[in-house]
């Protein structure tokens, strides 16, 4: 019985192996340990933005690499700003070396910045492995225009340089997100250019907008969108270029959208990627 489970081991393996790139084979034989920030309710697992005063909380899981079963040896979660002073710097317990560690660690500040969690796990043979986010911390938007709220649909392709499940092939294939609730706050009007907050599904991003008449052409932004592929939840890192049409109290929006992101199969990072994206939607004035 065990020599039928090596088998069917070794041959979902070798399929697995033979859709990846050499990098990602490099990738999974080095053997390090696992850290990834842990996708839960309540915690902050990719990059995002929140208002100045926000507490994050972040919950973090590492183990030891399959491979090598070597120890962990120590933990350290960091967090620096954009200049690269570091504000917080802490060295987690490890409960048990050989085992899964779980914690949590929180993080708020009234400072506008840009700042980097990184969170770095070294084992007994000396691998070391790194998962890193980035939060932004900004002032809000007063409405000044007004606020405007509706849902965007982005329709496009998804693509991947790998199977998601194992012995699977790379994907290419249509993607569609609808139903994407949004709040787009327009502030103060300086030299035809509006001070602007996006939020949307609860992150906001703050950019300008620049406008002609009744037509807006938006600042290029980015947010994040968990998108699920056959059973498999991704976090999309979407880039958004738009523009809108503001006409009695309802902002029409048009543009494109592009997104990368990454998912762990048999400890190797396949590459997820949204092309020829575009993005629509209506927003409403809120009374």
């Amino acid at each position: 019985m065990k020599k039928i489970l090596l088998a069917l081991t070794c041959l979902v393996t070798t399929v697995f192996f033979a859709s990846c790139t050499q990098e990602q084979i490099d990738d999974f034989l080095e053997k390090k340990p696992n850290v990834a920030f842990v996708e839960a309710d309540g915690y902050i697992s990719s990059n995002t933005s929140v208002i100045v005063g926000t507490e994050l909380m972040f919950q973090i899981k590492a183990s030891p690499n399959s491979g090598s079963n070597s120890p962990l040896a120590h933990i350290n979660f960091a967090v620096t700003d954009i200049n690269g002073q570091t504000v917080k710097d802490v060295n987690p317990t490890i409960e048990d070396p050989t085992g899964e560690t779980v914690f949590t660690e929180s993080f708020t500040t009234e400072k506008v910045s840009t700042y980097v969690v990184t969170v770095t796990v070294t084992d007994e043979a000396g691998k070391a492995n790194i998962a890193e986010l980035t939060v932004t911390y900004m002032n809000p938007v007063v409405a000044e225009i007004g606020v405007f709220k509706g849902k965007l649909a982005i329709l496009g392709r998804v693509t991947t340089d790998g199977g998601i499940i194992p012995g699977t092939n790379p994907l290419d294939e249509p993607l569609d997100i609808s139903d994407i609730v949004t709040r787009i706050t327009l502030g103060s009007v300086d030299d035809n250019t509006i001070s602007a907050m996006i939020d949307i599904e609860g992150t906001p991003v703050i950019f300008e907008a620049t406008q002609n008449g009744n037509d807006l052409v938006f600042d290029e932004f980015i947010f994040n969108k968990a998108i699920d592929l056959y059973g498999v939840e991704i976090e999309l890192n979407i880039t958004v270029n738009m523009t809108g049409v503001l006409e009695n109290d309802v902002l029409t929006l048009d543009g494109t959208a592009s997104g990368t992101g990454i998912v762990k199969v048999l400890g190797i990072n396949v590459h997820v990627n949204l092309i020829d994206g575009t993005i629509t939607g209506e927003l409403e004035k809120e009374e």
